[in-house]
């Protein structure tokens, strides 16, 4: 055989090399990305258990767009089952006792202000006219 076919067959030799250390990195990979999703799915159901129990959520708007996200327990905090509708910021402040609504709003400025969240607690009335404390 001639240097050049040996040459060729040693790339086509490597090449193939080549191919199976990219597959079984690949194997690897999914491996631990799998074990990192069964990871993350334990520990947001970890949190999900933790505010049932405790009866605290969270929620973030997103000023940009008016999107809120709620967690599924500030969902029960309303008296409401998770994701039944989509809130609006609108919606919120209507929830808001009067009492407490400038409260809310100068902690929204303060927030909008300094991009550092806050912790507020006001009664709010639920949709079936019962009151709630969030």
């Amino acid at each position: 055989m001639s240097d050049r076919h040996k040459t060729k067959a040693q790339l086509l030799q490597e090449m193939e090399g080549l191919k199976q250390e990219l597959a079984n990195f690949r194997q690897q990979y999914s491996t631990v990305n799998q074990a990192q999703a069964t990871v993350l799915q334990q520990r947001e159901t970890d949190l999900a258990d933790i505010q049932r129990i405790a009866k605290l959520g969270f929620w973030r708007f997103d000023i940009a767009s008016g999107e809120i996200t709620w967690s599924a327990e500030i969902y029960r905090l309303f008296g409401l089952e998770p994701h039944q509708f989509s809130p609006s910021y609108d919606w919120l402040v209507q929830t808001i006792q009067p009492e407490f609504r400038e409260l809310h709003q100068s902690i929204a400025d303060k927030v909008i202000a300094t991009g550092k969240t806050q912790t507020i607690e006001y009664a709010i009335t639920k949709p079936d006219v019962s009151t709630g404390w969030i």
